[in-house]
């Protein structure tokens, strides 16, 4: 029986008292959140106010007996010796050692760690401990220092409540902050100083602004990095040292840059530059190495399988260059990207000749494997709650054509079981895929051009593929082929832009889902033209900008607006090729093809709230619509996987995959709701999560979605279309909580939504007041939703 959280207190010592409450008072405005995590001592975790956590780890104490465990590691090695002494061949007995230690090695942790309910869904009592309360008091004194606050102080209080517990509240008087009054520099070398000058517009210390010791670390850093990259090889950031003088609530900062013993600092140059490609080969002690020269670089290896101009792209610093620490990282950058080498590494020594500031550069590799085959399997569970296996098999051959080059084959075959649109029965969408893309790591452009953006890691990739989906709806088949380009415009700015994406696609639609379409085509819809055999071409761009990364504790974004223009070339070449009767219908070569406009915005934003726990908001909108000939006659028609849908694990979780919308529009097929997926031209969502940690390896997510799909012009979905600040009325929304199950190298995401407002229903009906299972949808995914 789970120990209650009201008699956790028994389970302590006579003079022992949990930590229950931490509370800070006057902390500066905003700071609140960075000093709590000063505090050395935080509470056990609470569930719905309680200290489950804590219950479990007593309750899996209750039954923990180390001389039990003792017992079982002794007659574990008795067992295993004697097995190991009755087996002759060496082999065996490795296999027996083997499978000891991997036993003994669990019985070892559950002894010093507990059992299963201590370690992993339970958590150890914090004790409240006086002299790490001091502590905290002083790192949050120090804390307030280093943020300006030179006379602060801090008063602990500590409060005993009921059943052995402590409430700590920490006092703040932390006063005025010191502002930057002045910046001075005294710098002994004078080029230096002559640089430092230069650049000191970028200098991260302002004057009039609040003291930062942060600041002051950040600023001294700039420094390092101007002087690495301007020739100071031997230069460390010991030479740099910020002098404070303190008057009054403001602070006079001089900053000093010293010489080294010996004299100024030395500018040094690249002399020689070595290129070793295949470092630690094991069989190249057996032949003898060739060497090339090539752009001043030369180049040892005992096999001659790169072209020697692509190696030469990538290198962003040539002998006789002032050495640059920047260059340098970027070049081994360049080279990592290529998914060639095993490693990059790129070392100094200085030229024996003393009287001049020569260096020489070893940039050593080593090559990767050149094929890797990876295999992916599982099961995956939709709307149905059926399993479905899928498998993915992937072969990466390197260097294929010896341009370092990636070619790239794989496999894909899935099952999904979904609900049937027309009984209580399951069916299933079978999808198989198979694709083989070669990526280059250059530009296929005029050579000019290819030059000026080859700081940005620019690569191609020309992929051809196959795709089948079947479902009960339709049956549809895809033959694509496409080019795309990428850069990367800094550590976090991405852009990647397709010129041509080419898709020929085949349909065939159910009789149910046929009689559907033609019912929409009779009052006006335009819907089956997207599965007739058509010709689907597009230039498209994403630009991505990602600084997400949750070790920082930082506000960080996600930002991907995008943009696609289709059927520009089959216009073009059904003007020459087609009649002037195809073309008015948009045929070519007896395949419907489609001119269109498509733009969509993907922004996140995440704040941190706490040690493990965020908050995340994301806005997601789009807009598609037709253009020039998909325009006449009142066509109006896109291809189908170009319209918008809302609904589902990664969208508005409490309404089933792409059935939401179009606005108020309620489709009522057969005498049931949300029977068929709902295209749109217009989609606005916003979702809001909030992720917190439980226990271990569960963590647990509370989430609001809201959003719907519109038509621009629809007369047979009633309700669909898009009426500007009217359709803010026909917003849908839902709620609810998740559980993530994060294994670091997995994370699988359970979501159970509500249904709040729903605009399928009449005006006064639309907010749901009590839960029902049909209003409730349950999702599960891989990784997080956004």
């Amino acid at each position: 029986m789970l120990t209650s959280s009201c008699s956790v207190h028994q389970h302590l010592k006579k003079n022992e008292y949990l930590v229950w409450y931490n509370s800070i008072k006057g902390a500066p405005k905003g700071e609140e959140a960075n000093l709590a995590s000063y505090i050395q001592q935080k509470p056990n975790k609470k569930i719905l106010h309680k200290p489950i956590p804590l219950s479990l780890y007593f309750l899996g104490k209750s039954f923990y007996d180390t001389v039990e465990i003792q017992k079982d590691i002794d007659h574990l090695l008795l067992k295993y010796d004697s097995v190991y002494l009755s087996q002759k061949h060496p082999q065996k007995q490795k296999k027996i050692l083997k499978q000891r230690e991997k036993k003994l090695s669990k019985l070892y942790t559950k002894k010093q760690e507990g059992n299963l309910f201590m370690r992993t869904m339970g958590e150890p009592p914090v004790i409240y401990d006086s002299s790490k309360t001091s502590y905290s008091a002083g790192q949050l004194s120090t804390y307030l220092f280093s943020k300006g606050y030179f006379k602060n102080q801090v008063f602990v209080k500590t409060d005993t409540l009921k059943k052995k517990r402590i409430k700590t509240t920490y006092y703040i008087q932390a006063g005025l902050p010191c502002t930057v009054n002045q910046i001075e520099f005294i710098i002994e070398d004078t080029a230096i100083f002559n640089l430092v000058n230069k650049e000191r517009a970028k200098m991260l210390i302002k004057k009039n602004e609040q003291y930062e010791a942060e600041k002051l670390t950040n600023e001294r850093e700039r420094l390092y990095k101007l002087m690495k990259d301007n020739g100071y090889f031997d230069f460390n950031r010991q030479f740099i040292y910020f002098e404070l003088d303190t008057i009054r609530d403001s602070v006079n900062i001089t900053v000093h840059i010293q010489n080294p013993p010996s004299g100024n600092h030395k500018i040094y140059r690249l002399k020689e530059m070595y290129f070793n490609l295949d470092v630690g080969i094991e069989y190249a002690r057996k032949f003898s190495r060739d060497t090339f020269d090539y752009g001043r670089i030369r180049y040892t290896y005992l096999k001659k399988n790169y072209l020697r101009k692509l190696l030469d792209y990538k290198i962003r610093t040539r002998p006789m260059d002032i050495y640059s620490q920047s260059k340098i990282q970027h070049t081994q950058r360049l080279l990592g990207a290529l998914d060639i080498f095993k490693f990059v590494n790129i070392n100094f020594e200085k030229y024996p000749d003393t009287s001049n500031n020569y260096l020489r550069a070893f940039i050593n590799t080593s090559p990767m494997s050149r094929m890797q085959l990876s295999q992916e399997y599982g099961l995956s569970i939709g709307q149905a709650w059926v399993p479905g296996p899928f498998f993915t098999i992937a072969l990466k051959q390197r260097n294929l054509f010896n341009a370092l080059d990636i070619t790239e084959y794989s496999l894909r075959y899935s099952i999904d079981g979904q609900p049937s649109i027309t009984d209580k029965n399951v069916y299933y969408t079978k999808e198989f895929g198979a694709n083989a893309s070669v990526t280059l790591p250059q530009l296929l452009i005029p050579s000019r051009f290819r030059d000026k953006v080859s700081d940005y890691n620019p690569k191609v990739k020309m992929l051809v593929g196959y795709n089948n989906v079947s479902r009960q709806e339709y049956k549809r088949e895809n033959l694509k082929a496409q080019v795309s380009y990428s850069f990367d415009l800094d550590s976090y700015s991405h852009l990647f832009i397709t010129p041509i994406d080419v898709n020929i696609i085949g349909s065939k639609v159910s009789p149910l889902f046929d009689d559907f379409l033609q019912n929409l085509r009779s009052r006006g819809s335009n819907l089956y033209l997207s599965f007739k055999p058509s010709i689907v071409t597009s230039f498209h761009a994403a630009y991505v900008f990602n600084n997400h990364d949750i070790t920082y504790g930082k506000r960080t974004w996600f930002l991907r607006p995008t943009i696609e223009i289709g059927g520009l070339v089959p216009s073009i070449a059904g003007n020459m090729f087609s009649p002037a009767s195809a073309q008015d219908s948009n045929l070519l070569f007896n395949k419907q093809y489609f001119e269109f406009f498509r733009i969509g915005f993907d922004g996140r934003i995440y704040f941190p709230a706490g040690k493990k726990n965020t908050f995340v908001l994301r806005i997601n909108t789009g807009l598609v619509r037709p253009f020039g000939v998909s325009l006449k006659s009142g066509l109006t028609s896109l291809p189908y996987e170009k319209y918008f849908f809302s609904g589902g694990g990664n969208s508005i979780r409490a309404w089933k995959p792409r059935r939401l919308g179009p606005g108020t529009y309620k489709d009522t097929t057969q005498g049931k709701e949300y029977l068929f997926e709902q295209p749109g031209d217009i989609l606005m969502e916003a979702n809001a999560e909030y992720r917190f940690d439980i226990i271990k390896f569960f963590d647990g997510a509370l989430f609001v979605d809201a959003g719907n799909v519109w038509t621009i012009k629809d007369t047979t979905r009633p309700g669909s279309e898009f009426r500007y600040l009217k359709s803010m009325a026909d917003i849908a929304v839902g709620a609810g909580f998740g559980i993530r199950l994060d294994f670091s190298f997995l994370i699988i995401r359970l979501d159970l939504a509500q249904k709040i407002i729903d605009p399928a229903k009449p005006y006064g009906q639309r907010l749901i007041q009590e839960f029902k299972l049909m209003n409730t949808a349950f999702n599960i995914g891989i990784g997080y939703p956004f």
